[in-house]
């Protein structure tokens, strides 16, 4: 009959409903807090057609929890970044790459690059070149050390260290640092 049919089809949905919950939780998601203490089983039996219970649970369960777990994928990938960032920022002159940083991770390095040029704008090789060049202009603005002395400091062979310089730049590094000091010495 018409009632053990649609009695049939809530207690599945029921069931459907327990085994969504118990996955919520071996995620680490608390139900009651991501349905804001609603109680979805009573919801769920208050309904009676199949297709108003498969709406309810798609659009009321299952979708809350989708985005649930993408927000904290989200929020896990932005520290990775930082952790990164910060990374860069104090061992600009190591041999660094996306790869070591994606292993150390556990994740794939195109997720990994996807993320980073979401959070800073750049790419990975941009960002670290970026960090290089300012700490080398500060080292040729404030020392008086070697070019290749200042380019091992920011992790470039002298050579690299001046074609990437200029091409960024538009100038070479001794060029750079005469036109600084050139400066320095009009200001005084």
């Amino acid at each position: 009959s018409e009632a053990d049919k649609e009695m049939v089809v809530q207690q599945g949905a029921l069931q459907l409903l327990g085994s969504l919950q118990h996955m919520m939780l071996h995620a680490q998601v608390d139900p009651q807090q991501l349905f804001d203490g609603v109680n979805m089983y009573e919801k769920l039996s208050q309904l009676r057609e199949p297709e108003a219970m498969e709406q309810f649970i798609m659009s009321q369960i299952i979708v809350p929890y989708v985005e649930e777990l993408e927000k904290r994928s989200n929020l896990q990938m932005k520290r990775i970044v930082n952790k990164m960032i910060a990374h860069i920022e104090t061992h600009y002159m190591e041999d660094l790459s996306l790869d070591q940083f994606a292993d150390e991770e556990g994740i794939p390095a195109y997720a990994l690059s996807k993320v980073f040029k979401q959070e800073t704008s750049t790419n990975f090789i941009d960002y670290l070149t970026q960090v290089r060049l300012e700490h080398a202009k500060k080292l040729l603005i404030e020392t008086d050390l070697k070019m290749n002395d200042i380019a091992k400091r920011v992790g470039y062979r002298q050579s690299y260290f001046n074609r990437i310089f200029k091409k960024h730049e538009g100038i070479t590094p001794t060029q750079f640092r005469s036109y600084a000091a050139e400066s320095n010495a009009v200001k005084s």
